[in-house]
């Protein structure tokens, strides 16, 4: 995705299994683990700076409240599309 002519994120996927994205502060590793034809888990691990983690005002809740919008809409998308 690009804003002017700057590069925000920069998303990667080898399927089924991982999904990587990378944006200016964080990386989003998601990885897929298929259970059966319906179910498949998901596990996110949100990887940040070291130095981002030890600052005072560090906080990853915009980093996750992000994900978790993008998650649910892709979710609502795919049901209906699915029904």
């Amino acid at each position: 995705m690009r804003f002017g002519g700057t590069r925000l994120v920069q998303v990667t996927a080898e399927q089924p299994v991982a999904n990587l994205s990378m944006s200016a502060d964080h990386a989003a590793a998601f990885t897929l683990w298929p259970h059966d034809a319906g179910h498949t888990a998901v596990t996110c691990d949100f990887l940040f700076h070291p130095d981002e983690t030890t600052r005072d005002d560090f906080d990853p809740g915009d980093a996750v409240a992000f994900w978790d919008l993008v998650n649910e809409l892709g979710l609502d998308g795919l049901l209906a599309r699915a029904g």
